[in-house]
């Protein structure tokens, strides 16, 4: 009589899982290389596939932070100036928004190009490509893309406040000594009493230096001037109501946007 080895029976029928499992143990062994190229080939496509959506997500991110950045109601701002010049609003145009019917506040805003900031062998700090920007301080972060992340904001015409990335290229911090050339104000040493982020995208490459209001008159503009206004409306007082009180007091091409005007022209742009 044949004497069989059973290694297990299903129903009667004799299995080899043994054997079977050596079979393909074996096969692995001898084809190893190509089993390696196979996993990696997994890895890859899958590292591949997780590098693809953290870089959209970041993409994304990165257009919708000029869209979705903070700012108020309405904004005025003076047309766009011609050659060097830069265009300005009246401080009287600040007074005749804040007490119209509807305006809860309106601040007064100056920026500019052409401020920058100097290491201490007198070269200028960041690449000469992107802006080399100056403006008065805004306190108020609902309505301001800029925003205090230490120290404190300046308050005086001694005092300065920094970008965070301008602050690290200049290699210097809170307390320091910084000198700072500004169109209308020639080289000045000012003391860096605070540094700032600015929530679109960063710094964007440029440097950013920030003042009290009157010393951003003096450097940037002249005394009594304004770039911009920005106006935040009553609880209740729609955006477009306010910007058409506004729009008669405006002359020389200046213009009062709303927050969402501001937001759909940017999204216009970035697509």
């Amino acid at each position: 009589r044949r004497r069989h080895t059973r290694y297990g029976t299903v129903t009667g029928v004799q299995t080899c899982a043994l054997p079977i499992f050596r079979l393909a143990t074996s096969t692995l062994v001898a084809h190893r290389v190509r089993l390696a190229l196979t996993g990696l080939t997994v890895a890859l496509g899958i590292a591949f596939i997780a590098g693809t959506s953290i870089f959209t997500s970041s993409l994304r991110a990165t257009f919708d932070s000029p869209v979705n950045q903070p700012r108020p109601d309405v904004t005025v701002s003076a047309a766009t100036g011609t050659g060097a010049a830069v265009a300005t609003l009246p401080d009287s145009l600040l007074t005749q928004i804040q007490t119209l019917p509807g305006v809860a506040a309106a601040r007064g805003v100056v920026a500019g190009d052409g401020v920058f900031v100097l290491g201490s062998d007198g070269s200028v700090i960041g690449p000469s490509g992107p802006p080399a920007r100056g403006r008065s301080w805004v306190d108020d972060a609902a309505i301001s893309p800029v925003t205090l992340a230490s120290g404190s904001a300046p308050a005086n015409a001694t005092q300065v406040a920094l970008l965070d990335s301008t602050a690290r290229q200049a290699g210097i911090g809170v307390g320091n000594a910084v000198r700072i050339e500004t169109p209308l104000g020639g080289v000045r040493t000012f003391e860096v009493v605070g540094i700032v982020t600015r929530g679109l995208s960063g710094g964007l490459g440029g440097t950013l230096a920030v003042f009290d209001l009157p010393t951003a008159q003096r450097l940037l503009t002249g005394p009594g001037t304004l770039t911009s206004i920005l106006v935040t409306a009553d609880p209740g007082t729609s955006q477009d109501r306010i910007a058409a009180e506004i729009s008669p007091l405006l002359a020389n091409g200046a213009k009062a946007t709303t927050a969402q005007q501001g937001a759909d022209e940017i999204a216009a742009r970035i697509q």
